[in-house]
């Protein structure tokens, strides 16, 4: 009967340990374990029937089988505290993912090292073992270990599963790589859109491409490659215009549809598929553009000779306008002094028609001409005596 000594006294030790004492696979006597909390160590030693021990070295050096039962993370620390004491050791770890090959480098080159993942109702002799099916040790060994351990329920030796896959189930956007696509006219545009896809069939996902990495990649090939299809058979102008929605989404459908197709055989459903923004390439960007400078400068052109012609013809009709109203101006003009001299001309007629008033007329001219020659000091006046100013003063 080999001796088996525990690292470590949690639920799972004390099952395993309850359960070969139940199964007689192992004496109580020959059974060693170690726990940091010594007080509970010595309790549980009295209850169950084992040698508690002061340190892991003690119990490692009293066991031909050390049962490594302590915690995951401790493992690691504890295996490298021991090293030599694992010596010629069969050891047994129940420490969850502590597989061979995880485990290998830690331990004399010596010692054998066995993963197993046991359950609790193994302290009844009814639980499973789950024995990993990666180890180095001889097939006697082997035999051991499994007689003594049988005891405690169903002993499975199957492959462990060293890694866990897990993939989202939610829909994923991926942004695909803007790139060039040449179109029916020769030309090309640089199209950059995006695809709405999910994981259909994990385990098809997981057979074909593993990755979430590598379904973007396989994505981004089949998106570029189905929209170069669709879009190959459009001209350059036929991009640039803007399309109807119903068209849009209809050639939208229609890639998605295409690259879902192809996804498929990854385990990959394609919700959808669209373009953000078409480009011009880089490369003749420049030169596009010069062009549309140069179409822009024709329209500017034209519109300012149209708008230099509206003007010439609108100061045209202001000018003839302005020309019209003058002319109109100086014939009223015209008219109101031919009127006015007309006018002037009745009066004088009137004023005249007379002798007496042609006479008076006279008299009033020379009192005018004779006040304007008295002008100076002297004020002496020669008339003749024939003059009608002469008459009026004598009193003829």
């Amino acid at each position: 009967m080999k001796k088996i000594g525990f690292i470590g006294m949690g639920n799972m030790a004390q099952a395993m340990a309850v359960g070969l004492l139940r199964a007689g696979k192992v004496s109580g006597e020959a059974l060693y374990a170690y726990a940091p909390n010594q007080d509970k160590l010595r309790d549980n030693a009295a209850r169950i029937g084992f040698n508690p021990c002061a340190s892991a070295e003690e119990a490692a050096a009293n066991a031909e089988i050390v049962i490594m039962a302590c915690k995951p993370y401790q493992l690691e620390g504890v295996l490298g505290r021991l090293g030599g004491a694992l010596s010629g050791k069969l050891v047994v770890s129940v420490a969850f993912g502590w597989n061979y090959e995880r485990a290998k480098a830690l331990l004399p080159a010596d010692t054998r090292y066995q993963y197993i993942v046991p359950n609790t109702p193994v302290s009844i002799c009814s639980g499973v073992l789950l024995v990993e099916d990666q180890n180095n040790l001889t097939g006697e060994e082997e035999a051991l270990l499994e007689d003594l351990l049988g005891g405690l329920g169903l002993y499975m030796k199957l492959p462990f599963v060293d890694e866990i896959k897990v993939y989202p189930k939610n829909a994923q956007i991926y942004d695909i790589t803007p790139a060039d696509v040449i179109l029916q006219d020769k030309k090309s545009m640089n199209i950059d859109s995006y695809v709405v896809w999910r994981i259909e069939d994990p385990l098809l996902f997981f057979q074909t491409i593993k990755t979430i990495e590598e379904a973007e990649a396989r994505l981004d090939v089949l998106t570029y490659n189905n929209t170069q299809v669709k879009l190959g058979k459009l001209n350059q102008e036929d991009m640039v215009n803007e399309d109807p929605p119903e068209e849009r989404n209809a050639m939208y459908r229609e890639i998605a549809e295409k690259v879902g197709e192809g996804a498929a055989a990854y385990g990959i459903e394609v919700i959808d598929v669209k373009i953000k923004r078409i480009d011009l390439p880089s490369e003749n960007e420049q030169a596009v553009y010069t062009r549309m400078i140069s179409e822009r400068k024709q329209i500017a052109e034209k519109y300012k000779a149209d708008g230099e012609l509206a003007a010439a013809e609108i100061i045209n009709a202001a000018d003839k306008e302005y020309n019209t109203i003058i002319a109109d101006a100086q014939l009223a003009a015209e008219q109101k002094i031919a009127e006015g001299e007309r006018e002037y001309m009745n009066l004088l007629a009137q004023a005249y028609d007379t002798q007496e008033k042609q006479e008076f007329y006279t008299f009033i001219r020379a009192l005018e001409a004779l006040e304007a020659s008295l002008t100076g000091s002297e004020k002496t006046l020669i008339i003749g005596r024939d003059s009608p100013l002469a008459e009026i003063l004598l009193g003829n």
